[in-house]
This record gives structure tokens, sequence and C-alpha cells, in this order.
């Protein structure tokens, strides 16, 4: 797990050496434990290999300083900053040859089958000289080219110089688990782990991305697209891998999931076969997960998806035959004093369970305060809400006990069906199929399982069928955001609406939505910032592609079933899970006292709203304040003191 960050000046201009340090400097937090910098003349094939400040010290006598001056006119550089996971000595040094050297690799990321990889390269006659999956990426491009990709079970962002053939190979994981960025002119390809690292750029202009504005305010989305809030900064899409030569960028989509949403009734000797089949799948997930030369712990919210990876990770412990309490597993949780939103009790029942090492932390307004700026500085573009810095303050934790990985649940409910708003979507999709018997018995379930009237249940399905029938307009016309914006800036930006449109009737496409394109996206922006802040790598089991791939190939009538969400889960942790969890009724998620933060932040927010959106100059917002303690006056709160840290014009 590191940074990345790089330049490629295809039109054969030198590059800034000093611009290259800043960049992997601007990003040190993601890798402290090494760095090393590459510099390619990509004309004539001269290749050089530098050392910085913090490359370890074994390594400074081979090669020579980043800044020391010499006639060599590179035209393409590698800055990479280590996070040692896996073969923690000089070996995994970064950037990294083959054995003839024609090929240099930087990168972001785990590829969890590298042994069984490279037992198969071994088979092939390819050398190794250290025990990294980095090495095995380079083999493996070696010996199938682009297709290499399809190898991979893990996450990772990464960049291949191919000396051979002169083009520059990126790729990124199949869910976009870890980030690529870049800026391209044309002239000049700027790449990175984190936005913050391309800035380091002055003469690429800080710009605000107006139509990101409308999709942030109004239709509450973000990571959603490969463009970002910075104009002219974009993400590599996930499953995607890119080609820079001399001609230009080629980007092609080399993964594309399926998924299987044909009505099937609901069998119990089916849901047996599935259970077991995605229980030995997740089992596998979490205990390929577990491979590292560091310790690993896992983050503990007591929901039943951090739940089952901290469990399943007992289960794992236990075959081992481990007695030793060194390897006992450490756990991580945000808990709080208030009983309405505190999980402490669903936590202790699980670190009851498994004999954990559980670790707790109390996140509270005045930290937030007090940190505020550097939070929004590492996540880098705006956030929805504060429930993400419970988890920020989770990494911390991890950090302050030494603990260098963890697992995560991120990604289950995307393809469980395990938000609120998924039953109604099931419901309505029940209504157009006519199939009016299993919806009102599931009506009637959800009804007594969650104290609600099947009027009320009822009155949301129905919303969700007409919905989609109803004009721009009717549909903007109840939303607050939409009254803080001028009419012209509406108008000009409302036929998103339509472009980002989500399936309201078809669960399981809706599911794949949200698992490739929308809510696991912003997810998985928050895990990398608030883990790579700290200096932590998370994992996350739920999203390897063999879970996904199954969980979505299961029928939704084996999802949600008599009421329950995720009955499929729920039924395949029989015995692993305690009971309290494997049949809790509500879901918290990462809550936080929200409103109370938020009055907290009041403090400082007026006066920051009127002074730095400075926007409502270009006749965007209306000129007047929004003043309403609600999580709209956090968006504006989190939108203007993020334009003043970046300095966006």
């Amino acid at each position: 797990m590191c940074g990345i960050s790089g330049i490629f000046n295809i039109d054969n201009t030198p590059i800034s050496v000093e611009l290259l340090q800043k960049m992997a400097n601007s990003i040190r937090h993601r890798g402290p434990d090494d760095e090393g910098f590459l510099l390619v003349n990509t004309i004539n094939g001269g290749i050089e290999h530098r050392y910085g400040n913090d490359t370890i010290s074994e390594l400074k006598s081979k090669t020579n300083y980043l800044l020391t001056e010499s006639d060599f006119k590179p035209n393409l550089g590698f800055g990479y900053r280590r996070l040692s996971i896996l073969d923690l000595s000089s070996n995994g040094h970064q950037p990294m040859t083959n054995i003839d050297g024609s090929l240099w690799i930087e990168y972001n990321g785990e590829i969890y089958n590298y042994i069984e990889i490279k037992e198969e390269l071994l088979l092939k006659g390819y050398k190794f000289r250290s025990n990294t999956d980095t090495e095995v990426i380079l083999n493996a491009y070696e010996e199938w080219g682009f297709d290499c990709l399809k190898k991979f079970n893990g996450m990772w962002a990464f960049a291949i110089w191919d000396n051979k053939k002169k083009l520059l190979f990126c790729a990124r994981d199949r869910f976009g688990v870890k980030p690529f960025y870049y800026y391209f002119d044309n002239k000049k390809f700027v790449f990175a782990s984190e936005i913050k690292a391309i800035l380091q750029d002055k003469t690429i202009k800080r710009e605000i991305n107006e139509p990101l504005i409308f999709d942030y305010f109004i239709l509450n989305l973000i990571d959603h697209t490969n463009e970002t809030f910075f104009k002219n900064i974009y993400n590599l899409p996930p499953s995607h891998f890119l080609i820079l030569d001399s001609t230009g960028i080629k980007i092609n989509k080399y993964y594309e999931l399926s998924y299987n949403d044909e009505y099937e009734d609901f069998d119990e000797n089916k849901l047996i076969i599935y259970s077991n089949k995605l229980k030995e799948i997740l089992f596998d997930a979490v205990k390929l997960r577990f491979r590292a030369d560091v310790p690993v712990g896992s983050c503990l919210s007591g929901g039943l998806d951090s739940s089952t990876i901290v469990c399943l990770g007992k289960e794992l412990l236990k075959k081992t035959n481990t007695n030793n309490k060194d390897k006992l597993q450490h756990t991580f949780s945000a808990v709080y004093n208030d009983e309405k939103i505190s999980e402490k009790k669903f936590v202790d029942i699980v670190i009851k369970k498994t004999g954990v090492n559980g670790h707790f932390v109390y996140p509270n307004s005045d930290i937030l305060l007090n940190e505020i700026e550097d939070f929004i500085y590492h996540q880098e573009e705006p956030f929805l809400s504060t429930s993400m810095y419970a988890q920020w303050n989770v990494m911390r934790l991890a950090k302050q006990n030494k603990v260098t990985v963890l697992l995560d649940g991120q990604g289950s409910d995307e393809i469980f069906g395990g938000y609120e708003w998924h039953l109604p979507i099931y419901y309505a999709e029940l209504f157009k199929k006519n199939k009016l018997k299993r919806l009102y018995i599931e009506l009637n379930k959800i009804s007594k399982l969650r104290n609600k009237s099947i009027l009320k249940t009822s009155l949301d399905t129905f919303s969700k069928v007409i919905k989609p029938a109803l004009p721009i307009n009717l549909r903007l016309l109840n939303k607050a955001e939409a009254q803080i914006f001028n009419k012209d800036f509406i108008n000009k930006y409302c036929d998103r609406i339509n472009i980002f449109k989500k399936s309201d009737t078809n669960l399981q496409k809706r599911l794949f939505e949200e698992e490739t394109k929308y809510n696991l996206q912003q997810l998985l922006r928050y895990e990398d910032r608030n883990s790579m802040a700290f200096s932590i790598e998370a994992r996350v089991p739920f999203v390897d592609y063999r879970v996904v791939e199954f969980v979505m190939s299961i029928p939704i009538t084996y999802k949600i079933y008599n009421g329950w969400s995720k009955y499929i889960l729920r039924k395949a942790m029989e015995g692993i899970l305690p009971p309290e969890i494997q049949w809790r009724k509500d879901k918290m998620g990462f809550v936080t006292p929200e409103k109370e933060w938020i009055k907290k932040l009041n403090i400082i927010s007026t006066s920051n709203i009127d002074s730095t959106i400075f926007i409502a100059n270009r006749e965007i917002f209306k000129k007047r304040q929004y003043n309403k303690i609600d999580s709209l006056f956090w968006k504006f709160n989190n939108f203007s003191l993020w334009t003043k840290k970046f300095n966006l014009e």
C-alpha cells in the first residue's frame, strides 16, 4: 500500500524533478517507510533510478540523489512513497524493475492471490528477487500483457513503463478500491494517488468543475463520474486501464460485472446451496486479506457487515491453531455516550463472542472543530455528511495501536440490498411484476419487524413506481437545495437528473448501479483517504470480485425475504455470528450526532458561507445565507471550507 505520482511529457520536453519531489512529498502520509524515483528519457530509452530524503539508507549508496544536477533530460518521471506490508526488506523498494530492466512499475494496492500467480509464473520460467506482489504484477504483465489484470484478485492502481514498447500502462482495480487521478492537456500527463499531488504543478489551473456543484447539492451525488470537483482533473474509472504513448491516451474497459434480475420464487433448498457457497467464498476472501507481514486488525461497528468480517477472522485464526496472544485480532470502534446512536452494546457482544482485543474511540465536536480543515484536506473533495469522521477517528486509533492493516465491511449493502431505500424498490418491483401475493406478505412482515404501518410502506413503494413519470420540475419542486440556486443555473444542468437516473423498480439493477457507479465509489474514497491519512491500509473483503459476482447472480428473492434485508448473508453466517447480530433489525452505519455537531460548526460557519462562496458573484447561488441547521447547512459549510482550503477559482 503506497502512494504513486508521475509526469509524462509526451511532447518530449524535460520534466521538473523538483516538481516530482513535491508531488511525492505531498502524499508522504500514504507511504512514510520509503521513497524512490524513476527518470526516463523515452526517446533514447535512458533510465536513471534516484533516491530521496526518505529512501532507506542501504539503497542510497546505489543510486544518485533525485536533485543531483546532471545532463540527463528525462521527459517521464515516477515519484513513489512506500507503506511496507509485504516483504519489508529493501527488495520491496519501488519503482521496481523486472529482471532485464525493460519494465518499471510504481504500484499502490495489494494483489491478494499473488502467491498463486507467482507459482504459475515460476512454472513458466520467470525469476523473482523478492517476495512482493509488485514483482508478480511485473512478470504477469510480461507474460500476459494487458490481460494480466484478469488474473488479479485485489485492489490496485499502478503505472508500468514499458521501455521496449515505449508506452505507459496504467490500471485500476475492478471496483475502484484504490484511486488513480490524472490531468492531460495533450502534451503533459500528470497522475497520482491523490489530487493534491497533481495540484503541486502550479501550471494546472485550480478551477471548480461547475456541473458537479449541481450534482452535489441537488442530486446528492459525489464520486459518480470520471470527473472530479477540480476542472480538468479526472479519475481513471474502475475496471479500466489507460495506455499513453507519443500519440496520446487510449482508455479501455477490461471488466464488466453482470447481474441476475430474473424473478425466482424462494426455495429453501436453493437457499441452503447459496448460503453454503457464499460462506465458502467469503471465508476465502477474508483469508486472503489476512496475508501481510505486519499486524492486521478490523474495523468493528457492531453491524452485520463488520461483525461478519471479525467473526470470520476468528474462525480463520482458530483453524491456524494459534494461542499466541500477540496473534489476537484487534478491533477498532467509534462509540458515543448517547445510546440512541452508539452501537457499543453490539460491539461488546461481538468482542465477547470472539475474544478479540477491542479498542474504542469517542469522537466529539470539539476535536472535529480543531481538525476539520485537515479532514477536508485529506478527503480532497466535498462530502455529504459528517458520518465518515467516525471512520477517520477509527483509523487514527488503529495507528496509535500500531496496527497497519485493517479489514472493513464496506461494499456489503450495495450487493445484498442492505439500505433502507432498497425495500420500497423491491416492493415496487414486485408490484410491477404482478407478484401481489408476495408483495402483501413482504409488506405485512416488514410492518411487524419495523413497527411501521403497511400504509406508510405502501406509500413509499408507490412513490418509487410513479417517480420516473414525474417531470423534472416537479421532482425539484420540494427540494430545499433547489431553492438556493438561481433559476438559470438549475435550468442549465437539470437534465443531469435524467443522466444519473437510478433504477427505482428493479432492485438488482439498482444494486449493480450502486456497486459500480454510485454509493460504493464514495465509500471507497472515504475509506482510502481516511485510512491513508494515518498510513493505514484498509482492505474490503466484500469487494472481492468473486463475492460480488456470486452475490449478484443470486436472485433478489434471497436477499430480501419476509421483511429481512440481507437475508442470504444472515443465513450464511448461521452459527458464526452471535444471534443478536445475525438478526439485528436496526441499521446505523457510521452514525454521528450530526445535528449537535453542526450547531457547534455554526460558530465558524456563518461568516465562511458569505465570504467564501463567492460563486454567488457568478450567479449560481442566490445571494443569501442558508442558516437552517441541517444537512444542507453542512453541505454549504463543507463546500465553502473546501474552496478555501484548496484556493479554488
